[in-house]
């Protein structure tokens, strides 16, 4: 039986204005569809704690509403898509808790109004890019439990209203920077199970 145009349609244009797909806790599984991509005017993506294996949909960094992006505690894998640091609306990007690998992107960040960055207890690798320094509204910035290497940039002293950092075990390497502790709204700082040397610069 073949729908009409008009039902197509319809159906369409329902699809394009769902806002949230919240579905968390719920076991599903399989691969998150690229189809997803389609929803131009969602805000907000929850499909954490559920067993979805796989890459992230590369579109998902090209929703221009999308504010909140949290698939934490899945069994996904591949890299982050580059597009997710190049988006000007998102706040929240949740991936903690997967299997994501390879580098984190070198390229410049434009997150103007990411608060949220966690990748918690993943696999990724690289240098921790100076552009994070562009963030300048996020809170919280997680890379707990990875492989990240390098010094910590200095650039991160750009981010005045930071409140958490945890890049505890991980490779990093070189010291501490001071301009760290000069951003007052700082409450929680996690290094440990590194490679850190030279002196604690207080002042």
């Amino acid at each position: 039986m073949t729908m009409p145009k008009d039902c197509d349609l319809y159906e369409s244009s329902i699809r394009q204005r769902i806002v949230a797909l919240d579905l968390p806790n719920l076991q599903l599984q399989g691969q998150i569809s690229p189809s997803l991509a389609n929803l131009s005017f969602l805000r907000e993506l929850n499909l954490g704690n559920n067993r979805f294996h796989g890459g992230i949909p590369c579109g998902l960094g090209h929703l221009p509403h999308l504010q909140v992006i949290d698939i934490q505690n899945n069994q996904l894998n591949g890299s982050i898509p580059t597009s997710l640091f190049q988006h000007r609306r998102v706040q929240k990007i949740s991936l903690a808790f997967n299997k994501l690998g390879g580098e984190i992107w070198k390229g410049p960040w434009y997150v103007p109004e990411l608060k949220v960055f966690d990748l918690t207890n993943n696999s990724l690798t690289g240098m921790i890019p100076p552009s994070v320094g562009n963030a300048t509204k996020l809170l919280n910035f997680s890379l707990h439990g990875n492989r990240v290497c390098g010094n910590i940039p200095k650039e991160i002293g750009n981010l005045s209203q930071f409140a958490s950092l945890s890049l505890a075990d991980n490779q990093l390497t070189g010291s501490i920077p001071a301009v760290l502790f000069n951003i007052s709204s700082l409450l929680e700082v996690h290094l440990g199970i590194n490679s850190l040397s030279g002196p604690l610069l207080l002042d």
